[in-house]
């Protein structure tokens, strides 16, 4: 019977991937996220524009005019605010995409490793058995 002497190690690794790759998930559903808000700010400051184009031809008053542009410029903050955080979440999503594939390579070779055990132990196996047919026949061809 096999039994592979680094399975926790393995397993362990597995582990680690498994983590890596639950945590890669939330950060790209972070990193979609954040890149619906930009967007939707963006779409929100090109329709306030329009606004402001359209209610300074009609000839409002310069209070409703600062009044929108505050307004602009607040939503203007938001959009940095936005941006930034669509940055930070886009240098996470590096930093965790790096550690889930450096833990997916460990894996492997932990994986080649073992199948590299298991085949040394096959071949041993099949050579004790050959051993024991050699001795076996030779036993037999000694006693006659």
């Amino acid at each position: 019977m096999y039994h592979y002497r680094m399975q926790r190690i393995l397993d362990v690794k597995k582990h680690y991937r498994t983590i890596t790759e639950k945590r890669l998930q939330q950060v790209r559903a972070e990193l979609s996220s954040h890149e619906e808000r930009v967007d939707s700010l963006i779409h929100h400051r090109n329709d306030l524009e329009e606004e402001m184009a359209r209610v300074s031809s009609e000839g409002t008053s310069i209070t409703q005019l600062r009044l929108l542009q505050t307004y602009v410029e607040t939503v203007d903050e938001a959009l940095d605010h936005a941006k930034a955080d669509l940055e930070s979440c886009h240098r996470e999503e590096l930093i965790v995409q790096a550690k889930w594939k450096r833990n997916r390579m460990e894996e492997q070779m932990w994986e080649k490793l073992r199948e590299k055990d298991c085949e040394e132990y096959i071949e041993a196996v099949n050579r004790d058995e050959q051993k024991m047919l050699d001795d076996l026949v030779n036993s037999r061809y000694m006693s006659r």
